[in-house]
This record gives structure tokens, C-alpha cells and sequence, in this order.
């Protein structure tokens, strides 16, 4: 669970430096690029920011007097002499529904009710099994976590600069995978809206990381850029005896045990503002998507002018333009008559056949197919990519430490890439 400060980079530039040239993005780009590039096999920085794999769970399955007065089996004449005696007894599962409960964020178990009272009819107040049923619900909504936060193991600037990061909150159910004394520093590293997270380009085109620079916005709304990352949470590293509350340390949507598969195994990180004068830059590891944006005054017109820059890996060679004839059909084709003066020395008519003949530039309708392919492509990666996308592994947890080892070394759980 990386910080989004520490993933995506951003500079201001003041109103008083004159306004930038290309050439002055990329070289602002080049810092930034350094910081959040990840070299090697590996989705972002290890450890991540909160290095724990369980959280420490309170008052689970608190022991009360009313639970042993109310076995499910038997009905309230079963259980007492008189009516009143019954009362008494409801009276005290009241007073225990209506105590007080932790904060739904720190319930280790999901709740779906409000007011637990308001459920239950007044014929089921004469059954000591729904009785006992709504202070089970209440037990389970009293039942807390401390909720792990950055910089319990480690500061955030360790954590950037690769010293020791300590030890893990809460240590591995298998000890396969040590905990990491030290990482890998890095020291080089809307349009209306994007209808889907993406990241840039295809594999082939190996963009590792992009920027963004605002050159000038008028009358428009603030826009922003919003990131999630791909995480998978192995089950087989965690232990908690509450796998419920592991669903909001990781912030991981709840799978019920009905549901058909777990949820997909994607972090939002949440959004960052792109305003007038702002560079942000982020790799490529992450998913992007740049959310909508309107004119404030309908009345008036607006516009929003931004560079994008895309890094295209600096490990890997690429055939440089000046390798590459011009493809433009149009341009070449008035190029080449005027620098071989032909118009003076064949027929117009033979000019033009030969220009028309010439089949290895390209021309506008051309251009235009395969830039409707192109397109095509991506949208074709990108349903796949979000058909690959793995499921999260919370709810249910081996505990037999046989069965913790063998489901570890099956998923190849650790820091390695899923």
C-alpha cells in the first residue's frame, strides 16, 4: 500500500519564469523520472509502505452472562417459570444490543444493519433462537482492530531512501519470506474523462513513465488524474483470526462466502490535481485515468492545453527518426519533385504517374486506417488486461500450518512478482 506522494511526482512552475519550451519539460521530467522508475521484475517498491500480513484483533467472541442464559434449543417456557422471568431476560439482551460498538471502520466483521433492534418483530422476542441470534450479530459488531498505519514499522523517508525498515507489524503466518532489512534505493531512477484506467501504450512500445504538463487552463473545472495498481494479496502470508478485518486493513472489498469469485485485485490510490503550471509525472506500473472536467461559466468560452510526454525505457534501443524515411505520402511526394526537378525534366503527366505509383509512403487514407487500428489495438489490450486481472485471496484462510505452507509455495507467495 505505497503512498501516492511517493509514486507520483509533480513540480509547480511560478508565474514569474517565462513559459517553459519543450525542451525545458522533459529536462524538469528527467528528476521526477528518476525517482519513480522501478528497474527489474517487480510491480512497485518492497516492502510496501504498511509492511504487515494480519492486524491484532480485540473482544472477539466476548464471554457474557446472557449467552449462557439463552441456549438456541429450547423455547422462553423451556427456560423460565414465568413470563416475567422472560422479560427479564430480554431486558438484559436489550441492554447488551444497545451498548456501545466501535467505529465501522475498526469492526473486524461486516455489518449490514443499522439499529440491530429495529430487526427484530416482537414475535421473535418470544424465541430465545432469535434472541440469541441478534447478540450474536451484536458480539460480532463489538469485536475490534487496531488498524496498522505508516511509519509503525518504518518512517516514510527510510522507507525512500532504503534503510532498515524494521520488522513487520504483524509477522508471516510461514516463514519463508523474511522480512527485508533493507531495499533497493533508486537514486536515477479531460477531455471529458477516460472511460477506463489504462496504462500507456502497448508492450511493444516499452513506456516505462509519463508526464503531464499544463500549459495553460481557462474557465474549466479542476481536473484530475486518478491511479490504481495491480496487487495481489496472498492468502497463504497473512494471519488473523478475523479474515473480515483484513478486508478494510488492505482495503480490499469484503467476499462473501455466496459470491462467485473474490474481488478483483485492484487498489485505488486515489486522485491528483493537474492545474496551470504542473508537471506530474508517474511509471507506468500504474493504471491511470484522467477524470472529467467542465466549463465553470457555460456562457464563456474554455479550454484546457496540456503536454504529455511519454518515457520510453531507457534500457531498451530504439531505431532513431533519422533512421526512418518520411512516411507522409504528400510531404515526399512535393519534396521529392522539387528536389530532383522533375517537373523541368519529364512530362507533368509522368511526374504525377510516377508520384502516384510511389507505394511505400502513405497517404491520408492510410494514415487514417491504420490509426483506427492502432486504436483498435488498445482497446482490444486493454479488455484483455482487464480479463487478466487477478482476484484477491482474504476470506478464507488456511490456518494448519501444513496447509499455510503448501497453499504459500503453490501461489509462489512472497515479494516476488505475482
Amino acid at each position: 500500500m505505497a503512498s501516492l506522494r511517493s509514486i507520483v511526482q509533480f513540480r509547480k512552475f511560478s508565474n514569474a519564469e517565462q513559459q517553459p519550451r519543450c525542451s525545458d519539460y522533459i529536462l524538469c521530467s528527467v528528476p521526477s523520472w528518476n525517482e519513480i522508475i522501478l528497474y527489474g521484475n517487480t510491480r512497485g517498491r518492497h516492502p510496501p509502505r504498511i509492511l504487515t500480513y494480519g492486524c491484532q484483533v480485540h473482544n472477539n467472541m466476548e464471554d457474557r452472562k446472557i449467552f449462557h442464559e439463552l441456549p438456541p434449543m429450547l423455547t422462553w417456557n423451556g427456560l423460565c417459570d414465568t413470563y416475567e422471568e422472560w422479560q427479564e431476560l430480554c431486558d438484559a439482551a436489550r441492554k447488551y444490543i444497545t451498548s456501545p460498538e466501535p467505529p465501522r471502520w475498526k469492526q473486524a466483521y461486516s455489518s449490514k444493519h443499522e439499529i440491530l433492534l429495529d430487526d427484530i418483530t416482537p414475535e421473535q422476542w418470544d424465541c430465545p433462537r432469535d434472541v440469541r441470534r441478534a447478540l450474536q450479530s451484536k458480539r460480532r459488531r463489538r469485536t475490534w482492530f487496531d488498524h496498522p498505519e505508516p511509519g509503525a514499522s518504518f518512517s516514510y523517508e527510510q522507507w525512500k531512501q532504503g534503510q532498515f525498515t524494521g520488522r513487520a507489524i504483524s509477522p508471516q503466518r510461514v516463514g519463508k519470506f523474511p522480512d527485508p532489512l533493507h531495499h533497493d534505493h533508486i537514486p536515477n531512477p479531460v477531455y471529458p474523462g477516460d472511460t477506463h484506467f489504462h496504462t500507456e501504450g502497448l508492450r511493444n512500445d516499452h513506456i516505462v513513465a509519463t508526464s503531464i504538463y499544463v500549459v495553460e487552463a481557462k474557465n474549466v473545472t479542476q481536473a484530475r488524474v486518478a491511479f490504481e495498481h495491480e496487487d495481489k494479496i496472498h492468502a497463504g502470508e497473512l494471519e488473523c483470526e478475523v479474515p473480515d478485518a483484513l478486508s478494510t486493513v488492505l482495503d480490499v472489498d469484503h467476499w462473501e462466502i455466496f459470491e462467485e469469485r473474490p474481488p478483483r485485485a485492484l487498489h485505488t490510490f486515489g486522485s491528483v490535481q493537474i492545474t496551470e503550471g504542473r508537471l506530474l509525472s508517474w511509471p507506468n506500473t500504474y493504471r491511470s485515468k484522467q477524470e472529467s472536467f467542465r466549463l465553470r461559466d457555460h456562457s464563456q468560452p474554455g479550454n484546457m492545453t496540456l503536454i504529455k510526454l511519454r518515457l520510453v525505457d531507457p534500457h531498451y534501443r530504439v531505431c532513431s527518426t533519422r533512421n526512418v524515411p518520411p512516411q507522409q505520402h504528400d510531404w515526399w511526394a512535393a519534396a521529392a519533385r522539387q528536389a530532383a526537378n522533375l517537373d523541368k525534366r519529364l512530362p507533368r503527366e509522368l511526374v504525377l504517374s510516377v508520384m502516384e505509383q510511389a507505394d511505400w509512403s502513405m497517404s491520408v487514407v492510410e494514415a487514417r486506417r491504420l490509426r483506427e487500428e492502432f486504436h483498435g489495438d488498445h482497446e482490444r489490450s486493454r479488455k484483455v488486461i482487464d480479463e487478466c486481472v487477478g482476484h484477491h485471496v482474504v476470506t478464507f484462510l488456511p490456518y494448519d500450518g501444513r496447509v499455510a505452507t503448501d497453499a504459500t509455495e503453490a501461489t509462489g507467495a512472497g515479494y516476488e512478482s505475482p
